[in-house]
């Protein structure tokens, strides 16, 4: 019990920092998830919190219509505020005919190593919470032209790079399953949206999950492999088009998006207010995006916040109140020391940097 909380308690202050250019704006971006996230009655302590006496605010903030709010409302913003296409640029796109595609597919054909080489960086990236996609693409572009013989024609349309690149995102949302499902820690934003289904539907992810419903975790791993294969085919249907949605005018694309994101936000449960949530966490998240602050951090640190409630209090429980068992025992002192290392190496970069440079 010990090792299973102060994991999942260091795990999510790795996912506060997931933004490492501001460490503090991480953790306020978290504290802030957390916060709302209390909202609602508290069957541990049997009184509603936060609900200033509205009763919709009993059952607590709903997930799906505050993350479409969250990640989908900014984007209206964005697009509404602008004047030019997608792309920002008003050149035409020409994506080749079948033959470019066929040549496409030799590129990936040829380049086995690169594929191979890039998958398994971006699998062992995406297991770690919080890094992201775009930290695994880089390391394998930079990974790739290590390896290469001529890394001059890198940065010029390389196809190993490009081919690195994308293998990489597509192999780390199969790391980015792992921690999800096994120890409820999800590795990222997609993975914290597909963490709250779970807990929707009465799941909880963890090692119970595997024991108990292996049927489901079978289910999401076919189902990521079937959609790999679908999404292919699909793509090679419609590439030729697909690159001129990038050319239309975004005053049209922001309408669009608002009517569908509202929808969407009303379907799941049919109630008019939690549009209304929708709006406020777009709000919100757009604030938060213009002054800097991580909406990883604050979409990840809002699925999580239950979770480490329950853990925390299981195990003062446990130990009668003391808070003594989050260091008593050697694994959980090691996790500490983990996740205080894990706070202060970004903060202690720039000074030991400097003093070295002195040296």
């Amino acid at each position: 019990m010990v090792h299973r909380r102060s994991s999942g308690r260091s795990c999510s202050v790795c996912l506060a920092l997931a933004s490492r250019a501001n460490v503090l704006k991480g953790f306020a971006a978290a504290g802030l998830a957390f916060m709302l996230a209390f909202i609602g009655y508290s069957e541990l302590f049997d009184l509603p919190r936060f609900t200033m006496g509205i009763e919709y605010l009993w059952d607590g903030i709903p997930l799906i219509p505050f993350f479409l709010g969250v990640f989908a409302v900014p984007q209206v913003f964005e697009y509404m505020s602008r004047r030019d296409t997608i792309a920002r640029s008003g050149e035409k796109i020409y994506l080749g005919g079948w033959d470019q595609m066929a040549q496409g597919a030799r590129d990936v054909a040829l380049h086995m190593k690169t594929v191979i080489r890039s998958s398994t960086i971006g699998m062992i990236v995406g297991i770690i919470p919080g890094v992201g996609g775009v930290t695994a693409a880089f390391g394998a572009y930079m990974a790739e032209v290590r390896a290469s013989k001529d890394p001059s024609r890198f940065g010029k349309g390389e196809p190993a790079g490009l081919i690195a690149s994308d293998a990489t995102i597509h192999a780390d949302v199969v790391g980015d399953l792992l921690p999800t499902v096994a120890f409820g820690v999800p590795g990222s934003v997609q993975m914290a949206v597909l963490l709250g289904a779970l807990i929707l539907h009465g799941l909880e992810p963890g090692p119970l999950l595997l024991t108990r419903h292996p049927e489901i975790v079978w289910a999401l791993i076919f189902g990521l492999a079937l959609s790999q294969v679908v999404s292919t085919a699909m793509l090679f249907g419609s590439a030729r088009w697909l690159g001129k949605i990038t050319v239309v005018p975004v005053p049209y694309v922001g309408p669009a998006l608002a009517v569908l994101t509202s929808v969407g936000a009303f379907a799941v449960r049919g109630n008019v207010w939690d549009i209304m949530i929708m709006l406020l966490g777009g709000v919100l998240a757009w604030g938060l995006r213009r002054y800097g602050f991580p909406l990883a951090s604050f979409g990840i640190g809002f699925v999580l916040a239950e979770i480490l409630e329950d853990a925390f209090h299981q195990s003062l429980m446990i130990s009668y109140g003391s808070y003594a068992i989050f260091f008593a025992r050697p694994i959980a002192l090691i996790l500490f020391l983990l996740l205080v290392i894990t706070v202060l190496m970004p903060i202690l970069r720039k000074p030991f940097r400097a003093v070295l440079e002195k040296m």
